[in-house]
């Protein structure tokens, strides 16, 4: 099924932890996931009403996001983790082909 062959292009080409992607902690699970400053930076620019904040973009697929405890699937804004330790806000969440597209903004001075 063609569905079932994009997911696992996702996670073999797309958020591969040994090429390009990363382990993170979120709300205690090791979840990978594929950082991408350079977009946060282009979407901040981008925003000339000024309603995008955030600290951090990663990109995540959906299966690995359900792994995550004591969330919300599929995920939303304004929703509340704790990202590799730091309390966090979800500011932006976009669904993609199987990807969530997350923005967070950390809580206080991290």
């Amino acid at each position: 099924m063609f569905k079932d062959h994009i997911a696992a292009d996702i996670k073999k080409a797309f958020i591969d932890v040994t090429e390009h992607g990363a382990e993170a902690s979120i709300n205690g699970a090791t979840i990978s996931v594929v950082q991408d400053n350079d977009r946060l930076e282009h979407k901040l620019m981008r925003d000339t009403a000024g309603l995008l904040r955030g600290d951090i973009l990663f990109y995540i697929s959906e299966t690995e996001f359900a792994k995550i405890p004591k969330v919300t699937t599929p995920p939303r804004m304004g929703e509340a983790v704790i990202y590799n330790g730091k309390p966090a806000t979800m500011t932006s969440v976009v669904s993609n082909v199987g990807v969530y597209e997350i923005v967070l903004e950390f809580a206080g001075d991290w």
